[in-house]
């Protein structure tokens, strides 16, 4: 009997005897760890260094794999010191590519485990791909900004323009500390090279070298080097500081509604909401917790010994949203306190604003 027909016999187990979907995929593991019931799955099949602190991973995944547009992230899970955590990363692959890439940087807990202990050969729990910074369509030239890290989803849609053959011009401005810095340097000189239309200016904020442009986003530097970019739809991936001085250029001239951002920050909490502490009633593991009303709600119950499904901790994701049955919160991201009733709230961006009853 070959493998093929040992899996659809052991799918067919599961069906017939009614074994719970998270115990077949168990059992199914032990016939080939990629298949699952339902789940998607990945294997790491390559490992490369883009600089000294930026490694991607090129990821095969399994059938349950549904696809992507370029700019999504892909969410992960990985197990560090006995306990399984999630994030998310943007792809930095085309959708025509024969595997998908994530390309991290080494800042933070989950980024730094992938960097020093991800191999070939190791099997991953993904999560189908999500994220709304994708490109729309539209007709004029095309600016994107892009800082540090912030060039992996942009290096994907640069690519599939390239692919659908789009003759728009289209500029690129990457910021980064110094020239060492800059991921898919070779790829993306090539890719100037190879196509006329796309022309790219890097921008170096901590170095003064030859060929380069020196400092941080002005409107007389883009004035200089993209003279029409108010007429462009720009996409913008990069660092707070990066955001919020785009962000501020494009309202001040009246341009907000062409700008596209990524954001990888939470807004702070309004100062007349002051912090106070609460009681938050977690009504499937049946506990209370007391928390400080200080930080997000993932923050303080992962402080009390409570570890939510969680992945992006940026409220993209929406790993972490439960069902908040009593209580009021102030939600981060937009700014809004919540109603007292029964709704559904993100974690990672929802701050207690009295006692709580939550769905975990």
């Amino acid at each position: 009997m070959n493998q093929l027909n040992i899996k659809e016999n052991a799918k067919k187990a599961i069906k017939n005897y009614m074994i719970g979907e998270n115990w077949g995929d168990f059992l199914l593991s032990h016939i080939d760890p990629m298949f699952t019931f339902s789940k998607p799955k990945a294997e790491i099949v390559a490992c490369k260094y883009e600089t000294d602190d930026t490694r991607s991973v090129y990821l095969r995944p399994n059938f349950h794999w549904k696809g992507f547009q370029p700019g999504q992230f892909l969410p992960i899970e990985t197990e560090i010191n006995g306990r399984l955590v999630q994030r998310v990363y943007s792809l930095s692959s085309t959708p025509k590519d024969k595997y998908l890439r994530i390309t991290v940087k080494k800042q933070g807990l989950v980024s730094n485990h992938i960097f020093s202990q991800w191999q070939k050969g190791m099997i991953l729990s993904i999560g189908q791909a999500t994220g709304d910074f994708t490109l729309k369509q539209t007709a004029g030239n095309l600016l994107f900004l892009a800082g540090g890290s912030g060039i992996t989803p942009i290096y994907s849609m640069l690519k599939q323009l390239v692919a659908d053959k789009d003759e728009r011009e289209i500029d690129l401005v990457y910021f980064n500390r110094d020239a060492n810095h800059i991921i898919f340097h070779k790829e993306l000189l090539e890719l100037c090279a190879q196509n006329p239309q796309i022309r790219i200016s890097f921008v170096l904020t901590h170095e003064d070298r030859p060929n380069y442009y020196k400092g941080f986003l002005t409107q007389d530097m883009l004035e200089y080097l993209v003279p029409d970019y108010q007429d462009r739809q720009t996409y913008l991936c990069g660092p707070t500081p990066l955001q919020e001085k785009a962000e501020r250029m494009w309202q001040e001239n009246t341009i907000a509604d062409r700008l596209t951002l990524e954001s990888f920050a939470i807004n702070q909490p309004a100062a007349s909401m002051p912090a106070k502490k609460v009681s938050v009633k977690l009504l499937q593991s049946h506990k209370t917790v007391e928390l400080a009303g200080e930080k997000p709600l993932l923050d303080e119950l992962e402080q009390a010994g409570v570890f939510p499904r969680s992945a992006c901790r940026i409220g993209l994701c929406h790993t972490c949203a439960c069902s908040k049955e009593k209580g009021s919160v102030f939600n981060s991201k937009n700014q809004q306190l919540s109603h007292a009733g029964k709704e559904s709230i993100q974690l990672c961006v929802s701050r207690a604003q009295e006692d709580l009853e939550l769905h975990l």
